[in-house]
């Protein structure tokens, strides 16, 4: 069997306001789908989580995301905390990665135009399966741009190089990009 890979954000997913302003609602659904694809025939996940979110938290995220899925599969969480790791995938890999979180003034700190093409190149080669591209993105503007995924995605092109893939969500209402990836 070939591997398949779904690539999932990180933030926003848990969060779920009163009310009908839920700025990752349709994110949500989209997540919910590409893991029953992900998980079709699955007997076990691996998770790759950027070194950014604790064992803990990932393991709880992760939990939620099955949950939110009506899913009940065992998992194992790796931790990719440098942009050099090189890890198994298993068969059916959920990689955990966002995309730049400087696309508007907030927490991670001043809006950063560098965010737009960094982004672009990322959505382009998960669109592609251009795991070439996502094995040679740069470690240290990712850093600057606060990326939570730089790790993760670098990992992902490194074991996939080319893949079948479809992108399925790309948006940044919060102004930190999220993407959402099938490979096989």
């Amino acid at each position: 069997m070939s591997p398949v890979v779904a690539v999932c954000p990180t933030t926003a997913l848990v969060w779920a306001p009163e009310g009908s302003d839920d700025p990752a609602g349709e994110l949500r659904e989209v997540v919910v789908e590409t893991l029953h694809d992900l998980a079709a025939g699955a007997e076990r996940l691996v998770v790759w989580s950027p070194v950014e979110l604790s064992p803990e938290s990932a393991r709880a995220l992760v939990g939620h995301l099955l949950a939110l899925a009506a899913l009940d599969l065992p998992f194992d969480v790796v931790t990719v905390s440098e942009p050099g790791v090189r890890a198994a995938p298993g068969d059916h890999l959920l990689v955990l990665a966002d995309g730049t979180a400087r696309r508007a003034a907030g927490p991670e700190g001043p809006l950063d135009e560098r965010c737009f093409p960094f982004d672009d190149l990322v959505a382009d080669a998960l669109e592609d399966g251009d795991g070439d591209i996502l094995a040679h993105l740069d470690e240290r503007l990712g850093e600057q741009l606060s990326m939570t995924g730089r790790h993760t995605l670098a990992a992902l092109g490194r074991a996939m190089p080319r893949a079948e893939a479809e992108l399925r969500y790309r948006d940044d209402p919060l102004g930190t990009s999220w993407f959402v990836a099938l490979w096989r």
